[in-house]
């Protein structure tokens, strides 16, 4: 019975969005696809079954399975996600990708259009709400393209472009609507093309970035946090900054991963000198979500050592094994072994691909310390970042907080749920382990934690990692 009001109560504040309703989907048909996919692909399903038990998950998808069928196209994808969650994995996950018509795309961008405020309005209304309220979320913000004013109305957070570099743009017009549930902003984002759909976002870094799912980063221009917002590529709020803080200390802010691997390299490239001649660098990755291994391209600058061989467990599917064939186009020696595997033992647990010691190119450099400043935006990629660079140095130290805990299963898998027809939902999971001793040693549900805690209330985290580290050098 706590399950199902517990269900009822979500439903309750399942967001108020604005899509067409001429999109098709029977929410009821895609969970049940998605609980099919969810069995035989997602190894952590098997691992939580044996330490709950079965009637914990029976009860969980019946909860949820009843309550699918009220559920408007619209808000499948949130629905889906709540029910994920309960797996507690951010790997684990759905998004959505609607199809529109021509016409409904211009019903949609004449009523945004038709509801912008001018930029009067917006700061009258802000200006209240910020000497009024005291909300971290309401405020200015910017991605480098647009800048944003969020205001609160109700339970609802609206943010208006104020001002942008695009063209096309047209001011003061709604570029989100978010409600704050269950310890995050859940609503509704709008393409440049004024295409809606589901997103979630988090705050991190002491409020000062907004990272919404999709690669989406915002910036606080209004934060009082002004180490934080020198540490901002303004042109691109996702790429990196490296800044000199004195003769000794290099700071090198890196806000995400996904970003492109061309501009990231170029970022290093210009400021190679720089990283070298530093003796103590401070990696700033807080709110960083992941992305990809573009810190390959830096390693070296403090390795001394290689990044051991590793392996992990699969659980042997039809989806998985179309994944591992893939990436067996780029290595046939470390995948075939598991696609051979795969198709052998559907439905068992087996052993994952084998990555052999990989070399770490060392560049020489007057690095003798390096710090690694996290928050609980740390995650994926990120996370990885964390343990390959322990791997090859022992100069590195972590400080901040726990990280998010999204790393004991990776290398993650896209597939449609078909039965979402246009609406076209997409569920990801991890299909492996990160090595044989996770989930039971591994770090999701503690985050890997900082060998040196920062108290929270610290205001300025950086000069508090340089006054530990000159303390004791």
């Amino acid at each position: 019975m706590k399950i199902k009001c517990f269900i009822f109560i979500l439903l309750q504040t399942l967001l108020n969005t604005v899509y067409s309703q001429d999109l098709t989907c029977d929410c009821s048909k895609v969970f049940t696809e998605l609980c099919q996919k969810l069995e035989v692909n997602y190894l952590g399903l098997v691992y939580l079954r044996q330490e709950k038990g079965d009637e914990w998950y029976s009860q969980l998808k019946g909860a949820f399975n009843e309550n699918a069928r009220s559920v408007a196209p619209n808000n499948c994808a949130a629905f889906l996600q709540k029910f994920l969650r309960n797996l507690d994995d951010g790997h684990v996950f759905v998004f959505e990708r609607p199809s529109y018509g021509e016409a409904e795309l211009l019903s949609l961008k004449s009523q945004i259009i038709s509801e912008k405020l001018n930029e009067k309005e917006l700061e009258a209304e802000l200006l209240q709400q910020s000497s009024s309220t005291p909300d971290p979320f309401i405020g200015k913000w910017g991605d480098g393209v647009n800048e944003y004013t969020v205001v609160k109305r109700g339970n609802e957070y609206l943010a208006y472009i104020k001002n942008s570099s695009e063209p096309s743009v047209v001011k003061g017009t709604l570029k989100a609507r978010f409600q704050f549930l269950d310890g995050r902003f859940e609503g509704t984002y709008y393409s440049l093309t004024y295409r809606p759909r589901y997103a979630v976002g988090q705050m991190y870094k002491e409020g000062t970035l907004f990272a919404v799912d999709g690669g989406i980063y915002w910036v606080k221009w209004s934060s009082a946090y002004q180490r934080e917002l020198s540490m901002i590529n303004t042109e691109n709020v996702t790429l990196p900054t490296i800044t000199k803080l004195d003769e000794k200390t290099t700071l090198f802010s890196i806000p995400s991963f996904n970003v492109d691997r061309k501009l990231f390299d170029k970022i290093l490239k210009e400021n190679e000198k720089v990283l070298k001649t530093t003796s103590h660098l401070i990696i700033d990755i807080r709110g960083n979500t992941g992305g990809n291994a573009l810190y390959f391209s830096f390693l070296g600058i403090y390795a001394d050592k290689h990044i051991p061989e590793s392996q992990g467990f699969v659980l042997a599917s039809e989806d998985t094994k179309a994944y591992y064939e893939e990436q067996a186009k780029y290595s046939r020696k470390i995948y075939e072994p598991v696609i051979n595997g795969i198709s052998n033992n559907l439905g068992k647990v087996i052993d994952g691909p084998l990555y052999p010691v990989k070399k770490v190119s060392r560049i020489n450099s007057q690095i003798e310390t390096v710090s690694i400043l996290t928050d609980h935006g740390c995650m994926s990629a990120a996370e990885s970042f964390i343990l390959h660079s322990k791997q090859v140095s022992d100069k590195v130290k972590t400080f901040g907080e726990p990280t998010g805990g999204v790393i004991d299963y990776t290398s993650v898998h896209v597939i449609k749920l078909t039965s979402s027809e246009s609406q076209n939902i997409y569920f990801g999971y991890p299909t492996s382990t990160l090595n044989k001793y996770a989930p039971g040693g591994g770090y999701n549900r503690t985050g890997i934690v900082p060998d040196v805690t920062i108290p929270a209330n610290e205001e300025d985290k950086i000069y508090w990692i340089m006054k530990y580290v000159n303390t004791r050098n």
